[in-house]
């Protein structure tokens, strides 16, 4: 899983069988009601989730075709930043 941005991120996985792959997630681990299906058969996965809230944690699972299904997983997206009031120190070496 990697995030994209502030309200985006890519979840790629791999499956030992060519077919289609699945996420199903949520702002619950009890309650994953949204999900993403591939349309291409393969055995490599890559799905984009957009429109995530900021400063949110959300749960996951990878589902291969034929219903075998990851555990719960999570992530969590920061904190939006208004431009111009981050601060800090950048060292260059």
């Amino acid at each position: 899983m990697t995030l994209s941005g502030t309200t985006s991120a890519v979840i790629n996985f791999n499956t030992d069988l060519t077919g289609t792959g699945m996420v199903h997630f949520g702002t619950s681990p009890g309650s994953l009601n949204m999900t993403l299906t591939g349309s291409t058969r393969g055995t490599s996965h890559s799905f984009t989730l957009v429109g995530l809230s900021t400063n949110t944690t959300y749960y996951y699972t990878v589902e291969a075709q034929g219903g075998e299904t990851s555990s719960v997983m999570s992530f969590s997206t920061p904190q939006d930043v208004e431009p111009g009031t981050a601060s800090g120190t950048v060292n260059a070496t």
